[in-house]
């Protein structure tokens, strides 16, 4: 803030930023499309504030007056700053530059970063360091060194609260002695918004909001980078704290847990903006009691609740059934057929076995579609089911033409078989 009332008050010139980040302008510009070459980039740039700022005041830049003394066009200087940007870019596999023609071509990385807004030197950082056997805490500890949080330091009032948080981490592993690390920041306030911790410091309240907000982009970007390096195992991690992160569930919860009424999924609200209660939500108790005993989603989609049934009056397990039949379960159908000696056809037909309603499913339920081998995706695919494709009731009646897809994998033959199995 004194910074802008100092600009106001002395009448201050504004200066363009837009170097500070120009990696992450030509990126996205490259992946649009809209730059194809050296020269295109040039005349994008051209017609930017920064360009205006540079011929104004080109030693806040780093441009000498000689240089455009010498070139008045400021078309060298303009070229030398594109040059540079391209080939980082190019080093750090965001795009592919041809030297001899500087054509340049956008990379399935840079795409990603373009789409999720992510930061080109955190694109590189996550390129370098996730691989396939990234575990569950690496990939929160690589998730924390995003450079989107260099800046969450902690501040001198906010020590004895992260001090008192640290103690109670129960999901993350951090080292509690570095609190007042950006990095350890981000895990401490990650773990508070999932499990929905109260904080009073209200910079770590700002703090907090800021961390979900970005924390849901990254982890997607991570997961789309799992899918492109075909990393099985890192795919799923990321997948799962999709998940977690959307729904504002704790990893050990139970999924029934996104029905009851302290979730921010699903709520309602009225006009006077007070929660709308008469749809009813699950109660806590019932949730209590399936993690007490153990009873996992498939054995309440066969309604064999075992010991937890003697705690529950008909009531409950009523209440229990019809909430869990708005989680999506499918029937399907496998259907392999070898096509050569080391390629499998595979067809899958998708029938929806749940009951929609538009409250908990939204106009759409988004999935993925995955076949591995535990260390490589051999296959990915997305597809989003629709209310229209859902029974119209739960009493089992099929639609029996369902979502198909139909794709190949490689199938490896082992020594010594002279046939493909199927199974």
């Amino acid at each position: 803030m004194d910074e802008y009332v100092k600009m106001m008050s002395n009448k201050q010139a504004i200066e363009s930023h837009l170097g500070d980040g120009l990696e992450n302008c030509i990126n996205a510009e490259i992946s649009a499309g809209t730059i194809t070459n050296v020269t295109e980039g040039v005349q994008w740039l051209k017609k930017s504030f920064f360009f205006q700022r540079v011929k104004k005041n080109p030693n806040a830049y780093g441009v000498k007056y000689d240089e455009l003394a010498n070139d008045p066009s400021g078309h060298l200087v303009l070229l030398d700053k594109v040059t540079k940007t391209i080939e980082l870019l190019n080093r750090r596999q965001l795009i592919r530059f041809n030297i001899q023609t500087e054509g340049v071509f956008a990379t399935d990385m840079g795409r990603i970063a373009c789409n999720y807004y992510i930061n080109c030197g955190t694109m590189s950082y996550f390129m370098a360091n996730l691989n396939a056997y990234t575990n569950q805490s690496q990939f929160l500890y690589h998730l924390s060194q995003a450079s989107e949080f260099k800046q969450l330091e902690a501040r001198k009032d906010e020590h004895e609260e992260l001090k008192y948080l640290v103690q109670d981490i129960q999901f993350v592993d951090i080292d509690k002695a570095c609190f007042n690390e950006a990095h350890t920041k981000v895990l401490v306030l990650l773990e508070c918004y999932l499990r929905k911790i109260p904080v009073k410091t209200f910079s770590l309240i700002s703090d907090m909001a800021y961390v979900a907000q970005n924390v849901a982009r990254l982890i997607r970007a991570m997961f789309e980078i799992a899918l492109q390096k075909n990393f099985a195992n890192l795919a799923k991690i990321a997948l799962n704290w999709c998940k977690i992160v959307d729904k504002r569930l704790k990893p050990n919860d139970h999924p029934m847990k996104q029905f009851c009424l302290d979730s921010h999924f699903g709520k309602l609200t009225s006009q006077s903006n007070e929660k709308v209660t008469k749809y009813g939500y699950l109660k806590d108790e019932i949730v209590f009691r399936l993690r007490q005993h153990d009873i996992s989603l498939d054995m309440i989609h066969d309604r064999d609740l075992q010991e937890a049934k003697r705690y529950l009056p008909p009531v409950m397990q009523d209440d229990l059934f019809k909430f869990a039949s708005y989680i999506p379960y499918f029937d399907i159908e496998l259907n392999c057929q070898p096509i050569t000696r080391a390629i499998l056809k595979v067809q899958v037909t998708i029938v929806a076995d749940f009951e929609w309603n538009d409250r908990w499913n939204g106009k759409s339920e988004p999935f993925w579609l995955m076949v591995d081998n535990e260390t490589e995706i051999l296959h990915a695919e997305y597809f989003s089911l629709l209310k229209k494709d859902v029974r119209k009731t739960f009493s089992r009646m099929k639609n029996e033409e369902g979502t198909s897809l139909t794709f190949f994998i490689p199938y490896e033959v082992k020594e010594g078989e002279t046939r493909i199995g199927a199974g």
